[in-house]
């Protein structure tokens, strides 16, 4: 029995000290800070979609929220009848109703969603590659320039030059008596 426990022991330590070192790993924070992140970007998009341009697109629609479009399938002759009649906008409705407007009303938050989140990326890639060019620049300003291999050869001519012919000057003799 006490080897039992010793045993339990040793593999709930190991599994906690293996799980500490899962959490305190860097990925794992920045997931846990992108979600935290997510979650309130979400409750704004929810908000610029239903408080923004919702009404502007019910506005569009004749006063009509896309959220109650729907149609009536009618009851078949052979299925049993509705026990609990279905009352909408004011009217007993007959048959089952399906609101495809919910659905509609989903797509509209996805696309923008998608949508603020294209552009977001979009801006923070441009902001990247600003900066990555604002930096080759510098470095480019800082960076002593690198003289090509043919510049090179000739300039380790010349210096063979001097060292055959040492009274030759670099200056050209213009005198031509």
């Amino acid at each position: 029995m006490g080897i039992e426990k010793n045993k339990i022991k040793k593999v709930s330590k190991n599994f906690f000290k293996s799980f500490k070192d899962f959490i305190s790993k860097g990925n794992v924070m920045d997931l846990a800070v992108a979600v935290i992140i997510g979650a309130a970007f979400g409750a704004i998009i929810t908000s610029l979609v239903n408080d923004l341009l919702m009404p502007l697109i019910t506005t569009l629609l004749g006063g009509n929220s896309v959220d109650y479009l729907y149609f009536v399938i009618p009851p078949v002759p052979w299925a049993r009848p509705v026990v609990d009649p279905i009352m909408i906008d004011g009217q007993i409705i007959n048959g089952t109703p399906i609101y495809y407007g919910r659905f509609l009303q989903a797509i509209i938050n996805f696309l923008i969603i998608s949508f603020v989140l294209f552009l977001i990326v979009k801006v923070l890639i441009q902001h990247k590659q600003y900066k990555q060019k604002l930096a080759d620049e510098e470095k480019a300003k800082t960076a002593p320039l690198e003289i090509p291999d043919d510049i090179k050869l000739l300039m380790e001519i010349r210096d063979a030059l001097r060292e055959l012919k040492p009274h030759v000057n670099d200056e050209p003799n213009n005198d031509l008596s």
